[in-house]
């Protein structure tokens, strides 16, 4: 039979879970069971308990059932309410009243009853009328009262706050909202003011508000402030169990931002889940902000693109169009609207009146404030959704909400202790007809001018713009190798070669692409190795350069050779930082085709009338070796080379399309290079400046090559912000000419550059950018690979784990096992962090089953692996839990050891103390289990193993959780033994900050504390 402790141990056992479903369901049982037992404080406390579930865990309509009961048993039995009870009562009314307000459903007449039972019962208790006045807001709010609703406002402000209010974070919210209903934007702003600027705030603050405050910044002339505040609520928010409520006010400002594109890609993240809005408000901003979205995506001329998302029909609320991935966004727009449309009559129905529809109509048919265009012509960078944080503009002076009063912050006490991650309260004070959403614009390429008045020179005078005048992208196979074909014979850098090898890489053109001709076949190979080669893999590029050099046998010398100046300015360039000896090797080769190219093309410089397609080779070889051999530090061969390419260019000149600018301007940037290679960083800034400034506009491939020179030279000299500011207007340059697949080490040079600068956000959004783009596959790993450590940084768990998980997969798909198993366990560890505990389990056993145990390190690494699943396996929320791992956490101990004592003593290996880590383990397994006694024989084994290297620091460890297994045995003079041994192994004053002494003072404080009791 079900007693009185199972179902405090249940109650207990739902705590340990984040607000949800299950801690729902669990608590609900704990209900049930309380009825059965017809215990009435039990049923009080268990159906308190569920509200709370409900009200946090994204179903909080569900919480009117039990709110119900409550007041019933109330006004039956008020002895069974304590003073707690009654304080979780008013917060049960706190939440009752919009809950029920923001439900169509309810009638007016119940409302406004429930009003007045929240009144009654807050006087009984003697408290201020503050929240009763912010709950009779929001419900005329809701009932299209505008009057009635400023009036309650109005009097909300000039009420004390007590400790019934909400905290100083949350409470102006309504504020900001009820302005932004009314475009009153300065107000919203400057009610925001204190939480945006960190003054105030609590668990779910500043974030919460940011993204309620970001129409008000854009409408109000601030919308550096506004991308600020976005970008640091979404990255937050976006992994929020109400992330349908927080999104509704960042896809509208994306749409009336000029950012549809960005707005798209979280519509796409969380679409599917639009049937776990909370309530018809919710639902309503979501679906309101969904159609602006793709209102201006089909504006900027993307209505036949794929939603991409299923848009579930279903909902509590109002049925829906049901989208599907397969709809255009030109079929899902009305949809949207109509959509939006459909919830706000059930609002009129109930209300007597149209105000909600009046409201909804204005936003549905507000025009951007900020156009696409605009965004995109300020930074090509912004059609990826990206855009770096700048300073922002002036915020207005705080406007008070409140009448000064009590100061207790009574919903930081409620919710003490609860974590961000697993709580996120919805916004409460978010408005059906007041949310703010977003979306981005973004695309390949813009043809035109890209301003470069961002990147600017030394003497901060902006350089001319860059003349992007791209071409259109190949239409299928036949013509992309055929302009391929054509490109490769001019001499030179060409704008044209760029796009085509960048539609190459889009459509993943390879050799099983379609039949070849044998004539044709050297020209799709040499197109499948530039691809290869752009993707940073010398493994890959090395196959593709081989299937493509067999193919040239029979050819002139000179096609030949410009084929192995290609193969080895690609090993360059996939080698990173050379070693010394790789240096030597690669400039050797270099030097060595140098000579074969002079030889060469001497001979042809003696008649060079009819042969300029050899010239152009010719010309191409020397060119290229001028960059690869100043790259590995051949500055004289290279200058060579520079000369030789010199004298070929006047016979090719005809040759090139003026918009890639003359071969002697080409040149020019080259020995840029050649100078930055030689050891001068600012002689190559000069001539790079001077390069930009000959033209107006600049040519795309003579500026991207002297930008390239100021980069490498910034990062030369650690000048950081300049290279962040070369590496940007590259990527621009590049995304403005339709060349995103070219652009993955530009986005990682950005990223780099920004996290160098101490701005890791900007460095993760513009990797999630990256991986957003079209780019080779080995790219791609190496910017994911980029980007976790930054999402670790940002203690953004959620993401760590999700990324890790996929460059674990992709590496066991390559055969890679070495990197799973480093990713595998870097995803388990996020697990762990989430409280995750049995996927962490699986996730270190299946890394553990990777690992190569042929040797002896394998063997000690696997069983570490092991033992991390054995501490995680039992790492339940309860101890009954865990207990009933016990036996599986013990059977991977048991496989760690088995390895271990396969492993013996070397010079670098103590396997004593590698017994004394497993027994260590071990010894916290067991006390995780209550399994006292035999636990504090493994923490004197873990002391012991430890010990026989002299690691003080690891083998106070043991002893420190040998003290707190003496006191839960009831032991204080064991513990105290154990206390001293703590401190005599910590006695030298370097282990004065070591948290083992820490831990055992305050073990120390409670045995004093007990002995004084």
């Amino acid at each position: 039979m079900t007693t009185r402790d199972d179902i405090l141990e249940r109650l207990a056992l739902a705590e340990t879970h984040p607000w949800g479903p299950t801690r729902s369901a669990l608590t609900a049982e704990a209900v049930t069971w309380a009825d059965a037992l017809e215990d009435e404080q039990l049923a009080v406390d268990t159906r308190l308990a569920l509200a709370a579930a409900y009200n946090h865990g994204n179903e909080e309509w569900k919480a009117l059932a039990p709110f119900a009961w409550l007041l019933t048993r109330y006004e039956s039995h008020p002895d069974l309410f304590d003073a707690d009870r009654l304080r979780k009562m008013n917060w049960n009314y706190k939440w009752a009243v919009p809950v029920a307000a923001d439900n169509p459903a309810v009638p007016d007449e119940r409302l406004r009853e429930l009003v007045e039972g929240m009144e009654e019962f807050y006087r009984a208790q003697g408290a201020s009328m503050h929240a009763v006045h912010a709950d009779r807001h929001h419900a005329a709010r809701m009932l299209g009262l505008d009057d009635e609703a400023e009036a309650e406002l109005a009097a909300w402000r000039s009420t004390p706050r007590d400790n019934t209010s909400d905290c100083k974070g949350c409470d102006p919210m309504r504020q900001v909202v009820w302005a932004s209903l009314h475009e009153d934007w300065e107000t919203a702003v400057a009610t925001a003011v204190p939480v945006l600027n960190g003054d105030v705030g609590c668990s779910i603050q500043p974030q919460s508000m940011q993204g309620v405050a970001l129409l008000p910044l854009l409408a109000s002339g601030r919308p550096r402030a506004a991308w600020d505040a976005h970008v640091r609520s979404y990255r937050i928010l976006r992994s929020a169990p109400q992330v349908v409520s927080y999104m509704a006010y960042h896809l509208e400002y994306l749409a009336l931002s000029g950012r549809p594109e960005r707005g798209l890609k979280i519509l796409r993240e969380c679409g599917s889940r639009t049937d776990e809005a909370e309530s018809a408000r919710v639902l309503l901003s979501f679906v309101i902000g969904a159609a602006l979205v793709l209102r201006e995506s089909v504006r900027a001329g993307r209505g036949q693109e794929l939603l991409g998302v299923d848009i579930p029909a279903e909902s509590v609320w109002c049925l829906g169009p049901g989208l599907s991935v397969s709809s255009t966004l030109a079929e899902a727009e009305p949809l949207m609207a109509g959509w939006a449309r459909a919830i706000a009559a059930r609002y009129d129905r109930r209300n007597g009146n149209t105000t909600i529809s009046e409201r909804v109509e204005r936003r549905l048919t507000r025009e951007p404030i900020t156009t696409s265009q605009e965004v995109g012509g300020r930074d090509a960078l912004a059609h990826t959704g990206v855009e770096l944080i700048e300073a922002g503009e002036e915020l207005p002076e705080p406007l008070a909400v409140s009448a000064p009063g009590e100061e207790e912050a009574q919903g930081e006490d409620f919710l003490e202790g609860i974590e961000v991650a697993t709580f996120l309260l919805g916004p409460q004070d978010g408005d059906a007809d007041g949310s703010e959403d977003d979306g981005a614009a973004g695309h390949d390429g813009v043809a035109g001018d890209v301003s470069a008045a961002a990147g600017t020179s030394l003497d901060d005078e902006p350089y001319p713009v860059i003349d992007i005048s791209a071409p259109l992208a190949p239409a299928d196979d036949a013509e992309m190798l055929a302009r391929f074909a054509q490109a490769r014979r001019r001499p030179g850098s060409c704008l044209e070669r760029e796009v085509v090898i960048a539609t190459a890489i889009r459509r993943g053109f390879g050799a099983d692409s379609g039949a070849l001709d044998q004539a044709g076949a050297p020209v799709a190979h040499e197109l499948i190795f530039e691809a290869a080669a752009r993707g940073i893999n010398e493994e890959e590029t090395s196959r593709a350069f081989s299937a493509w050099f067999a193919l040239l046998d029979g050819r002139p010398a000179l096609t030949r050779l410009r084929a192995e100046v290609a193969g080895l300015s690609a090993r360059i360039d996939a080698r990173g930082a050379l070693s010394p000896s790789a240096r030597a090797e690669l400039g050797d080769s270099g030097a060595e085709l140098a000579g074969r190219v002079t030889e060469l093309a001497t001979a042809l410089l003696q008649a060079p009338a009819g042969q300029e397609e050899e010239l152009a080779e010719a010309f191409n070889a020397a060119y290229a070796l001028v960059r690869c051999l100043s790259d590995v530090g051949q500055t004289e061969a290279a200058g060579r080379m520079l000369d030789l390419a010199g004298t070929i260019a006047p016979h090719l000149e005809h040759l090139v399309d003026p918009s890639d600018g003359a071969l002697a301007l080409q040149l020019r940037a080259r020995e840029a290079y050649m100078i930055l290679g030689a050891g001068d960083p600012y002689g190559a800034c000069a001539l790079a400046e001077e390069i930009l400034r000959a033209c107006d506009p600049c040519p795309f491939v003579v500026a991207v090559q002297a930008r390239y020179a100021l980069l490498r030279a910034s990062l030369e000299v650690h000048e950081t912000e300049e290279a962040m500011i070369q590496s940007r207007e590259l990527l621009n340059a590049f995304l403005a000419a339709g060349l995103a697949p070219l652009a993955g080490p530009l986005f990682a040079a950005l990223s780099e550059a920004l996290q160098a600068l101490g701005r890791p956000l900007e460095a993760a959004e513009v990797l999630e950018a990256a991986l957003g783009s079209p780019m080779p596959v080995s790219l791609t790993e190496g910017l994911r690979l980029s980007l976790i450590p930054i999402l670790d940084q940002l203690d953004e768990e959620p993401a760590v784990r999700d990324a890790s998980l996929e460059v674990a997969e992709a590496a066991l798909g390559q055969g890679r096992n070495g990197r799973a198993v480093e990713y595998f366990v870097r995803a388990a560890a996020a697990c762990e962090n989430l409280y995750e505990n049995s996927r962490a389990a699986q996730l270190f056993e299946r890394a553990a089953a990777l690992v190569d145990a042929s040797d002896n390190p394998g063997k000690v690494y696997r069983a570490r692996v092991l033992r991390r699943a054995a501490r995680a396996v039992v790492d339940e929320p309860t101890p009954p839990m865990s207990r009933a791992r016990l036996d599986e956490a013990r059977e991977l101990m048991a496989r760690a050891r088995e390895l271990l004592e396969m492993v013996p003593d070397t010079r670098q290996y103590s396997a004593a103390y590698e017994m004394g880590d497993w027994h260590d383990d071990m010894a916290w397994i067991l006390y995780r289990v209550d399994e006292y006694r035999e636990a504090l024989e493994h923490c004197a084994l873990a002391s012991e193993g430890y010990m026989t290297t002299r690691d003080l620091s690891n083998a106070a460890r043991p002893l420190a959780l040998a003290v707190a297994i003496h006191m839960e045995e009831g032991e204080p003079l064991q513990a105290r033994e154990s206390i001293a041994a703590v401190r005599q192994l910590l006695s030298h004053r370097r282990w004065s900050n070591h948290p083992a002494l820490a831990r055992v003072a305050q073990l120390e404080e409670q045995l004093d504390l007990g002995e004084q009791d």
